[in-house]
């Protein structure tokens, strides 16, 4: 009799369990998608079941973050905090926000690490070559041209002091469009965080950050497709965890001259746009800034140098290479540990 009081009440006890897990509401994913930085951005969430009120008003939150973001990076936009830097007079301190402060100080460690091939001073350069606000030339600087714009760039034309920025020239000028998008990316999983919503996919352009994971358990996964246009549909998947993707290419962003296809990535060396043979170059890293101002740094540097980099300094690389019509593909050995399941 015990045997079976005992067994009634355990059938009881699974019966309730039962009730009470299918009772607990599952996990959905949400979307958001809009238009920031001259490109689209798309959010993606795993949460419980939640209301249209509460998607639009974490939409209105979204915005307004982009909206403060653009306010201080943006060079398209006049009254901006970055062009407040480009427009003031060369020895005259200016105290930056806190997130600028940031972005041009991780900026800086970016360029020291790869001698030199992201700096963010190259924005009269970019100008010259037509890939700045006020578009194409309809022809090719001159190698005088480029001299004497080049003549203002460089990380030695800028301080940094207590939080303050000062000019050495009048004519520098900052352009953070190799890593505001990233930093951008960044921001927007923050404001996630700070609103419960922990399981997340953030993507701003191709630069992407993923936290947590599907409402199934897998990690989220993002495609990188090879621009190669015979190997278009090759891809490349990569299982995110708590890491950001970034991809630089010249496959959107260039034009054509004389026959010669020029990127829209400029070295700040020679201050010509790069003519590279590596049609992209993705980074993984903890942050999306951080990967944004490597994978340009790898448009410049070249397949063999950053290769280098990448194995010295551990940082998970991969390059497409166009080499004379065949597609090469390089991963660093810290990109293929990421990829093994």
């Amino acid at each position: 009799m015990r045997k079976r009081r005992l067994l009634a009440w355990l059938l009881i006890g699974l019966c309730m369990a039962s009730y009470r897990a299918s009772a607990e509401p599952e996990q959905k994913i949400y979307h958001l998608f809009g238009t920031t930085m001259g490109n689209k951005y798309a959010i993606s969430w795993a949460a419980d079941p939640t209301s249209a009120k509460q998607v639009h008003e974490l939409r209105l939150k979204v915005e307004r973050r982009l909206e403060q973001l653009n306010a201080s990076m943006s060079t398209w936009r006049e009254d901006s905090e970055i062009n407040a830097i480009n427009n003031a007079p060369a020895n005259q301190p200016i105290r930056l926000s806190d997130e600028l402060l940031w972005v041009v100080s991780e900026a800086r460690r970016i360029g020291l690490m790869t001698g030199g091939a992201l700096d963010i001073t190259i924005g009269p350069l970019i100008d010259l070559w037509g890939f700045g606000p006020k578009g194409l030339p309809g022809r090719l600087p001159t190698p005088q041209e480029i001299a004497r714009v080049k003549a203002h760039t460089g990380p030695e034309t800028f301080t940094l002091v207590a939080g303050q920025l000062s000019k050495t020239s009048d004519h520098t000028r900052l352009d953070l469009s190799s890593i505001a998008k990233g930093y951008g990316v960044d921001a927007l999983g923050q404001l996630l965080e700070s609103n419960g919503i922990h399981h997340y996919l953030v993507e701003i352009g191709g630069e992407i950050v993923a936290r947590g994971q599907r409402p199934d358990g897998r990690p989220w996964t993002v495609a990188v497709v090879n621009p190669a246009p015979t190997r278009l549909a090759a891809t490349t998947l990569i299982p995110l965890t708590d890491m950001a993707v970034a991809t630089s290419g010249d496959y959107h962003h260039y034009f054509e001259s004389q026959g010669t296809r020029f990127s829209h990535v400029i070295d700040p060396q020679s201050g010509r746009a790069v003519q590279t043979q590596i049609v992209s170059a993705t980074v993984i890293a903890p942050q999306c800034a951080t990967a944004d101002g490597l994978a340009t740094a790898a448009m410049v540097m070249g397949v063999e140098d950053m290769l280098r980099l990448a194995e010295s300094q551990q940082l998970a690389v991969m390059l497409i290479e166009d080499h004379f019509g065949q597609v090469r593909v390089h991963r660093s050995r810290a990109f293929e540990q990421l990829l093994r399941p």
